[in-house]
C-alpha cells in the first residue's frame, strides 16, 4: 500500500526491474539480511561470501 501511495503522487516515477542474476551483490545482501535477526548491521569489510561477487562485479565478469 505504501508503494501504491508513493506512485500516486504528482511526480515522475520510473520503475526498472533487474534480474537477481544481474545484481548478485544485492541478491546476496537481501538473503543475508533475511537470515539475520539484528535490526542493523555495520561491516568494516564485506561479508565473506560477498567478496567474490564484488570482485567479479568490479571486473565486469559474469559468475559461472
Amino acid at each position: 500500500m505504501d508503494i501504491k501511495e508513493l506512485l500516486s503522487k504528482e511526480w515522475e516515477v520510473l520503475l526498472l526491474h533487474t534480474l537477481r542474476e544481474a545484481n548478485s551483490c544485492a541478491d546476496f545482501m537481501a538473503k543475508h539480511g533475511a537470515r539475520n535477526l539484528a535490526k542493523i548491521c555495520i561491516w568494516e569489510n564485506p561479508p565473506l561470501g560477498l567478496r567474490a561477487l564484488l570482485l567479479a562485479d568490479s571486473m565486469d565478469t559474469k559468475k559461472s
